[in-house]
């Protein structure tokens, strides 16, 4: 059945109606890649494919989905390590996320802010060297393009929006669990 469902995905792209179905394949993969992390990304690489091509597209709803399933497979351990293993096709996906939260309509932005939240989120107990590095980079390579990472998150937060505040301050939360995201929100002049 899943090979199956990737045969559509991969066919749906030349479809003229791949705006509306593509978006629906990317969530169904996504929520089995949430279980199954390894498994999905390895034996679909049409799905990942599909889903990095998503992720640069110029359509932004589309952007904030492949962001959104992004997020979801790399809420977990195995799927944080996955995802690192990608190297540089992550690296650079994980790049255009900055355009999305500095840039996009209000709506995905939030969007966007609770999918590199839920990518970047480690518990205390799973906080080994390997894992906080990986955040950590992800952190850098999403934020750090046109200055400093933390510039960017305090002016969303100064911005008299509740609901982008609110999604910004769940982003600065998983930052602050993390050695590393400490000591950039210290380093950060006036900040704390």
């Amino acid at each position: 059945m899943i090979r199956r469902m990737e045969e559509i995905l991969q066919s749906s792209r030349q479809d003229p109606f791949a705006d509306i179905l593509i978006p629906g394949l990317i969530k169904f993969f996504g929520n089995i890649a949430h279980l199954r992390p390894k498994l999905m990304i390895v034996q679909h690489p049409n799905f990942m494919d599909c889903l990095f091509s998503m992720a640069e597209s110029s359509d932004l709803t589309q952007r904030a989905i492949a962001f959104e399933t992004i997020g979801w497979i790399g809420v977990s351990l195995e799927g944080k390590v996955t995802l690192a293993d990608l190297g540089n096709k992550m690296s650079n996906c994980i790049e255009k996320l900055e355009d999305l939260i500095r840039d996009a309509p209000t709506e995905i932005r939030i969007r966007g802010m609770n999918a590199f939240s839920s990518l970047i989120k480690l518990d205390k107990e799973n906080q080994s060297n390997e894992f906080l590095s990986i955040t950590e980079c992800w952190y850098k390579r999403a934020l750090g393009n046109r200055g400093s990472p933390m510039q960017l998150l305090v002016g969303i937060v100064k911005l008299p929006f509740a609901d982008m505040r609110l999604a910004m301050y769940g982003l600065l939360n998983n930052i602050a669990k993390q050695g590393w995201g400490r000591r950039e929100i210290l380093r950060f002049p006036g900040f704390p």
